[in-house]
């Protein structure tokens, strides 16, 4: 067998699953670094880790820290890895945060901005009025806290999980 005829290493072979399952838009763009690592510790904070599976609020199987694909009632993992679910989860926030408001807002603002997409969705966040203010009016922290605080109900109920939540993206938002 000729070199260019050979087969691709088991290596080369998980190297080309992993990129066809890491979507297209995620690769074009720079992470912040600051952004993420606040992130990471606001997200946790909120969070915390369950290694069994549970409902959420929402009433989604979740797991480690808020992690909901492929989660099944009964689930248990390991605490490494929940942190490779949360690994790759922050990513699938991050990114799309960064794009929408990465040109106008610090790395605080981003991080506060993708706590609050990892807990309501990042269409949640687009169709949002909150990132509409942002975008319109990126410094306004008296409409923008507002506008954190409508997302504090699960089944019209306010969620005092969600309330304290809300409180801190909004303060870690208002951070220079």
């Amino acid at each position: 067998m000729s070199n260019q005829e050979k087969k691709p290493s088991i290596g080369a072979k998980v190297v080309e699953k992993i990129k066809s399952l890491v979507k297209p838009n995620i690769k074009k763009i720079a992470i912040n670094h600051d952004a993420k690592q606040i992130a990471i510790k606001l997200i946790k904070e909120c969070e915390g880790c369950k290694l069994t599976a549970y409902k959420c609020s929402g009433g989604k199987w979740t797991i480690g820290y808020g992690h909901i694909q492929d989660v099944k009632e009964g689930m248990k993992i390991t605490q490494e890895q929940a942190e490779t679910y949360f690994e790759s989860d922050i990513i699938e926030y991050l990114v799309p945060v960064q794009k929408e408001v990465g040109q106008i807002c610090n790395a605080n603002q981003i991080a506060a901005l993708t706590s609050f997409a990892f807990n309501v969705g990042i269409n949640g966040l687009k169709k949002s009025t909150l990132l509409k203010v942002i975008k319109e009016t990126p410094n306004n922290f008296t409409e923008i806290r507002k506008e954190f605080m409508r997302w504090v109900y699960a089944d019209g109920k306010v969620i005092d999980g969600l309330k304290k939540r809300r409180v801190k993206e909004a303060d870690l938002y208002e951070k220079a």
